[in-house]
């Protein structure tokens, strides 16, 4: 397997296509313990743990039934696929993260996503069925059951399945579309504030999981040719979209929380934008007393309803008592005094924002204010790119999946054009980000490597030929780079748009591309007359480009102005100089 992965020095020589795409490495499928199903009467006790609510008891005798299995044998004892779908749900849904303040349903959605990263670890997602357990199956459920016609593979999830409605109507993978659907709604709430980057914090961890399990379970299956068995590759196949699968699947990466995003990417789960109940309902009962002699009933009568009442009893008394001679009733009027409010926390322990006094105490998070699209935190860019690398990999080798119809997905020059479509106009911040793979790394403070070095270098090349002032560039290659081309066909090159911003972000697609092509390996790229002298030009080319429009102070769609874009421009050409004078002569 080790051949097959993309090495520490990729651009050494020049690899094949297929060879260089490729996935994280995981470990050899001989690295990974088999798995065995749980004994009838064990599974029972589980099922009617899940079955009457009890998470806690359910979770942690399953995990002590893996750590268990763990020290006896080479093989772990798992719960069936479709118990398997049931505790990924309990991981995000919102009854146990972001609508409760019970830290108790806390520690079971941390202790759901902690069982299930064991067994990913230690058994695979092969031989845990994970690829079973993950299939979403809004659509073709509906469809079976109006058909009336029962798959093979269905019959083998309803032998266990459970009487619970996270099994069934708020099952993640019935409620979502397909794996996009769930991908482009995480991400948008990693864009917005409030209610939405508290939902982003318990989708963060659970995508990171699934990705996990993505790249290792293909690493897998190339393993035994079979990755038109992989969990990704039925993600890609099962997107809607039809022959536009690829953009939609694009968008979902790069959702940023604008209006047009939210409306494609919706909640996946029933309110799930409404936080925790307020505490004054709870706070009124507590307080309010009770006096039958006094007539003071405590909430049998609610405070909104007092004056209409009020009003019903005063017309009633007028029409049986003209005179006015009957007592009138003592009506409720005492409201509970101001207590210290409760605020609720994540299982982060982070604050959650509560309502004001003036709001209703179910009012919807999707009201919060909308800020500037983004793309989110370090982490949200992280998880961007690996799906990224993952869809590089997939449509690098696609002659490893048997088609026998159409192509599903573009090939790997129509994939790249897309990355380009969507990456070019990002703001200059996120655009840096995105290019720069020792920014994304320490950003996100991930040991995991978001995309392979000659995957970044492709992209960069991609985005270099469709930006730079050369009309007589060769475009769409997929030629390994050499420190030949890098000197004459593109370090010498301006932006074609005169603006600082475009500058920038092509010297920020040069510096990527030296610092990747100087980690390559000694000798590689080696210190020359020829290549300083074309940096030199390059950025001289640059700057005076930038010059014509300084100008223009117009604000930039990241919020920064030509001035911060400015001083990218220089710093990018200041570490460029750095990174070649260290090269051996």
């Amino acid at each position: 397997m080790a051949d097959r992965i993309l090495s520490s020095s990729p651009l050494s020589s020049a690899p094949s296509t297929e060879a260089t795409f490729r996935t994280a490495s995981s470990q050899p499928s001989s690295h990974y313990h088999s798995a065995r199903s749980l004994p009838y009467e064990l599974l029972q006790h589980v099922q009617v743990y899940l079955e009457e609510s009890l998470f806690s008891q359910a979770l942690h005798f399953l995990l002590s039934l893996t750590t268990a299995s763990l020290k006896d044998s080479r093989s772990l004892t798992i719960p069936p696929p479709d118990y398997l779908a049931v505790i990924a749900t309990l991981c995000v849904h919102p009854s146990l993260t972001t609508r409760t303040t019970s830290r108790d349903k806390w520690t079971q959605s941390n202790d759901a996503l902690k069982l299930l990263r064991i067994i990913n670890q230690v058994t695979g997602p092969v031989n845990a069925g994970l690829t079973e357990a993950y299939k979403f199956r809004r659509y073709t459920e509906r469809l079976s059951i109006r058909r009336g016609v029962t798959s093979e593979d269905d019959s083998n999830v309803n032998n266990h399945k459970l009487n619970i409605s996270y099994a069934d109507t708020d099952s993640l993978f019935s409620l979502a579309e397909d794996f996009w659907a769930l991908i482009g709604w995480a991400l948008n709430s990693a864009c917005l504030p409030g209610y939405h980057a508290t939902r982003w914090e318990h989708y963060a961890p659970f995508l990171n999981y699934l990705l996990d399990v993505l790249e290792t379970d293909w690493s897998l299956r190339e393993e035994t040719d079979t990755c038109s068995e992989s969990l990704f590759w039925q993600y890609i196949e099962q997107a809607t979209g039809g022959n536009a699968r690829g953009r939609r699947i694009l968008r979902a990466i790069f959702a940023d929380g604008s209006t047009a995003s939210l409306n494609e990417f919706r909640e996946i789960f029933r309110k799930e934008l409404k936080g925790p109940k307020s505490n004054t309902e709870k706070l009124k009962k507590q307080e309010v007393a009770v006096d039958i002699d006094g007539e003071i009933y405590g909430d049998w009568m609610q405070e909104g309803e007092s004056s209409t009442e009020e009003e019903n009893e005063a017309v009633n008394s007028n029409l049986s008592d003209p005179l006015n001679i009957r007592p009138k009733k003592r009506i409720r009027t005492r409201t509970p005094s101001a207590r210290r409010k409760v605020t609720p926390k994540t299982s982060k322990r982070s604050l959650i924002p509560t309502p004001t006094d003036n709001d209703d105490s179910d009012v919807s998070m999707s009201e919060a204010p909308v800020t500037q699209p983004s793309l989110g935190g370090p982490e949200s860019i992280t998880i961007r790119l690996r799906l990224l690398q993952l869809l590089s990999t997939v449509s690098a080798n696609t002659t490893l999946i048997d088609s026998q119809t159409e192509p599903v997905f573009p090939d790997l020059h129509d994939l790249y054009t897309l990355f380009v479509e969507f990456i070019r106009p990002l703001p200059l911040s996120v655009f840096q980000q995105f290019v720069l793979s020792v920014l994304s790394a320490s950003l996100s403070g991930s040991t995991k490597a978001s995309i392979s070095p000659h995957a970044r270098v492709t992209l960069c090349e991609f985005m270099l030929q469709r930006m730079i002032d050369r009309e007589s560039h060769k475009r769409s290659t997929f030629e390994p780079m050499t420190q030949a081309r890098l000197a004459s066909d593109y370090l010498p090159y301006a932006a074609v748009r005169n603006t600082v911003e475009a500058q920038a972000k092509v010297s920020l697609l040069l510096e990527s591309v030296v610092r990747q092509l100087a980690k390559a390996g000694v000798g590689y790229l080696k210190q020359s007359s020829e290549l300083i002298e074309a940096l030199e030009q390059g950025v001289k080319n640059r700057q005076a480009a930038a010059a014509e429009t300084k100008g223009n102070r117009k604000k930039g769609r990241d919020g920064g102005d030509e001035e911060l874009a400015g001083l990218v421009l220089q710093e990018s050409a200041m570490r460029m100089r750095i990174v070649i004078q260290r090269l051996d002569k």
